[in-house]
């Protein structure tokens, strides 16, 4: 009962079969080889039909920047997605209200696959310094979506107080942190006295999905940077950009 090109291996008394079958087309050889070993070996089937799946390093496909389409590769079993939302820009120091006050950091962009299927939103910008003091930090991007893991980003810190030290420098807010490090940029500090400094930008967001059936592709978007706030009058000091956003999808097989 076996057709051209099945072998049968073994048979016996209420014994199930076991039968090798080459494909109908193909002129390729395939062989099954023993290691060299003294230890007799068992492979035991298991009591289901399918492929049998071999070995595979998984396939880490990284976007740092833009937008576009991801085709998932050939027999992927399943996905895991990583996004972060991109670092909001820190705010820069200044003197006085008006004209000679610190810039105010850019809000970053957030980084989306799908649409709104995932989200990691970016960080706001933070303040600039002037005459008032205890301006907040740019607040932390939100996650949302269907993810398994969303974390939000984290607050970038306050501007603090007037510098008093002369020609003393003093730094200026911390930028906030995202789950992969720092995502908001650092504020500007100040040189010289009665200087307000700036306030952090905000970290962005983190998301993690497994997607056990995976789509035949899936679109997504890199959020961009926040700008710098630019310095202002007396001493005043710009503050930094944030950092951009990442999308890294990894496929298993």
């Amino acid at each position: 009962g076996y057709s051209s090109g099945q072998r049968q291996i073994s048979k016996g008394f209420g014994m199930s079969n076991i039968a090798i079958k080459g494909a109908a087309t193909g002129s390729g050889t395939f062989t099954l080889e023993s290691p060299a070993t003294n230890t007799n070996r068992t492979l035991v089937l298991p009591d289901a039909a399918g492929t049998l799946a071999l070995s595979v390093a998984p396939q880490v496909t990284v976007y740092t920047s833009g937008s576009g389409t991801y085709t998932t590769p050939a027999n992927t079993k399943y996905i895991v997605v990583q996004i972060v939302g991109a670092g909001g820009g820190g705010g820069g120091s200044g003197g006085s209200t008006g004209a000679g006050s610190g810039g105010n950091g850019g809000n970053a962009g957030n980084t989306a696959i799908n649409g709104t299927l995932i989200v990691a939103g970016g960080g706001g910008g933070g303040a600039g310094g002037e005459g008032s003091i205890g301006l907040y930090g740019g607040g932390g991007g939100g996650a949302t979506g269907t993810a398994n893991i969303l974390v939000n980003g984290q607050r970038g810190t306050a501007n603090g107080d007037y510098n008093n030290a002369g020609s003393a420098y003093t730094a200026g807010g911390v930028g906030g942190a995202s789950a992969f490090g720092r995502g908001g940029g650092d504020a500007g500090g100040s040189v010289g006295t009665s200087v307000a400094r700036g306030a952090g930008g905000g970290g962005g967001a983190y998301c993690s999905s497994l997607i056990s059936s995976p789509a035949a592709s899936y679109t997504y978007a890199v959020g961009a940077a926040g700008t710098a706030g630019s310095a202002g009058t007396n001493g005043g000091v710009a503050g930094q950009a944030g950092v951009a956003g990442l999308v890294i999808f990894t496929a298993y097989f």
